[in-house]
Formats: C-alpha cells, structure tokens, sequence
C-alpha cells in the first residue's frame, strides 16, 4: 500500500527517520532481530499509507499526532481486527513515537477501546502439562528409550530441567 499511495519523499523521510532505530529493542537496550526491523519498516509504512488512505495527507513523520493514531484506531476498530492485531500495531506506534520523542502520542490500549474488544485468547482451554495430568514420566521416558535412547534423553532434559522442545533437541 505504501508503495500506490504514498509520494517517494515521504517514503524516504520515514526511512530517514526509521532507520537509525529498526534494530534496536523498544526499551533501548540490545539488539532486536531482523525479522522485528522488517515488521516495524512495514508496519510503519502501512500506518502512514492507511492514514493517507483516511484522508490524513501527513508530509513528514515528525507530523505524526495523537489524532492520527486515533483515526487508525478507529479504522481497525471498524474493520473488527484481532486483539493481537491492535495491540501488535499499538505497539510499533508507541516505538515509533518513541523515536520521534512523542511518546505522549500514543495511549494504551484502552483509550481507545474497552478491555473487552481487546482481551487476547490464549491458544489452549485447559493444562496439558503431564504433572497436572497425572502421566508417569519415568514410564514413558522408559518407553520413549525403547524407540530412541535420544528421544529418552530429551524427554529427561525437559522433565528435569523445564527445557522447551527446541531447547532439549
């Protein structure tokens, strides 16, 4: 969108602003990685062409304002977008607001919809850790030997140290 609607010299002040920024963590400290740049570089760009879009014809990002924000807000709120949607967004606004030394630009989340609209849904209903369900890891860490003695080892480091999957293999 940035690309059919915004003129190239606003895309290259939002350059010009962003970039010195994009690697860094939202709280200044250490590196973030490459793909959190991309998604802020897009982000960005995506907010200001939708602004654009809404009528907002902003010149320069350091013209950015609490009303601008707000109109997004509005915007997403109208096309039902997810909670994780919004508050992704609100988000990269808060950084970028950061960066131009706006940080009063941008409220949370709740200013601009009840808690409800934007209460996130975690991924699972109920616990399925083994010990809340009363599996006998020794039994099936000895089961797990008879198919793969690595497998076996795995399923230990995660019993006994609290690894992730990714982390045991």
């Amino acid at each position: 969108l940035s690309e059919k609607v915004l003129p190239k010299r606003l895309r290259d002040d939002i350059e010009r602003v962003i970039s010195p920024h994009l690697r860094v963590r939202a709280n200044g400290n250490g590196v973030c990685s490459t793909n959190t740049a991309k998604d802020r570089r897009a982000i960005v760009h995506a907010c200001i062409a939708q602004l654009w879009v809404l009528g907002y014809r902003i010149t320069k990002l350091d013209s950015l304002a609490a009303k601008h924000v707000k109109a997004l807000m509005e915007f997403w709120g109208e096309e039902n977008r997810s909670p994780q949607f919004l508050h992704n967004r609100l988000s990269v606004l808060r950084t970028l607001a950061g960066w131009l030394g706006k940080r009063h630009v941008v409220g949370d989340l709740s200013d601009y919809f009840p808690k409800e609209r934007t209460r996130r849904k975690t991924a699972t209903e109920r616990n399925r850790a083994w010990k809340e369900n009363k599996v006998d890891i020794g039994a099936i860490i000895a089961l797990a030997k008879t198919v793969d003695e690595r497998l076996a080892v795995m399923l230990s480091l995660q019993d006994q140290f609290g690894l992730r999957v990714k982390e045991s293999v």
